[in-house]
């Protein structure tokens, strides 16, 4: 049973006798996640199936409170128009991984933390990419690249970029919500 914050205030207003061991227990565990800073640890998944993965997680997670099983996961987010990615709010890579064992589509976990903010910038925001602009992938797998932008298709939010620093120079084609722009016009 997952609390919200109107749960817990109405369980913290009244007397401690009236709350259970397992209401104290989630109400501790609440204020806990409120006190620490959102951090959303990065599943890769196969493509198409963040929502199918979404919800196993979100069932395992159903299962194991009805047995008394506690991990700290405040919530799941599938960010759209951003493919093969699922992201678990919670503080600890091990309950990712715990979680998402056995699961198919699981493709492993991805690397660091993201916090709120960049997660929020990876959901809203608008790209505005031009041909012979260099930019920074920001999604997996050239997470952390940087490139030129040969091409840009509006109709379908593809760009086709050349990779620097790499042995070939073969073009690559990337949602444009993958791409940040470091370099305006670059000739």
């Amino acid at each position: 049973m997952q609390l919200t914050p109107d749960d817990s205030r109405n369980l913290l207003n009244k007397p401690l006798r009236l709350c259970n061991l397992e209401n104290l227990i989630n109400i501790l565990s609440y204020l806990a996640l409120m006190q620490e800073e959102c951090s959303f640890i990065g599943i890769r998944v196969v493509s198409g199936q963040e929502y199918n993965v979404a919800a196993i997680i979100r069932t395992r997670l159903e299962l194991m409170d009805k047995e008394k099983k506690y991990y700290k996961v405040a919530s799941i987010v599938v960010p759209p128009n951003i493919q093969g990615q699922v992201y678990l709010e919670t503080q600890h890579s091990y309950v990712a991984v715990d979680l998402s064992a056995g699961i198919k589509q699981y493709r492993g976990l991805m690397m660091g933390k993201a916090p709120l903010s960049e997660l929020m910038k990876m959901i809203k925001r608008e790209v505005k990419v031009q041909v012979n602009d260099v930019v920074e992938i920001i999604t997996e797998p050239f997470r952390g690249f940087k490139a030129r932008v040969i091409d840009v298709d509006e109709r379908n939010n593809t760009v086709k970029l050349l990779l620097f620093d790499t042995a070939t120079n073969i073009p690559v084609t990337l949602p444009i919500k993958s791409v940040r722009v470091i370099e305006g016009r670059k000739q």
